[in-house]
């Protein structure tokens, strides 16, 4: 079922047994490609391949709430940096596998970014 309509999704887990799998958010991106904002904060088995679906088809994101994966890395966060140019938020704490490097592509190209959290992302350096 498509929902081309649909713009603000919010799937945050407020329990530790509560969790979304990877296809569904696949196909989720794929059913509402118009979607703005989408908070996956406590879901721990979204893994990259979902986000990086999701940056293919849902390019007007501008909110990613992605906090407390551990398991999301660098190639994730620059896919969506890459395909979702109008970016404005992301929420990233205690994604402990984020480094410089999605820092420095999101500085690159997230022109209109308003605010990005890191709290307890300990691979990030002052560097960044």
């Amino acid at each position: 079922q498509s929902c081309p309509n649909l713009k603000y999704i919010s799937l945050a887990s407020l329990y530790r047994d509560s969790n979304i799998s990877s296809v569904s958010v696949i196909e989720m991106a794929q059913s509402c490609s118009n979607l703005v904002y989408l908070n996956l904060n406590k879901q721990p088995s979204i893994n990259d391949e979902s986000i990086c679906a999701i940056a293919r088809s849902c390019v007007n994101l501008q909110h990613l709430g992605l906090s407390f994966n551990e398991i999301i890395t660098d190639e994730a966060i620059c896919t969506i940096a890459t395909g979702c140019s109008d970016m404005q938020n992301y929420f990233l704490e205690g994604c402990e596998q984020i480094t410089n490097k999605s820092i420095k592509k999101i500085a690159d190209l997230n022109k209109n970014i308003q605010n990005i959290s890191l709290i307890s992302c300990y691979k990030i350096m002052d560097d960044a």
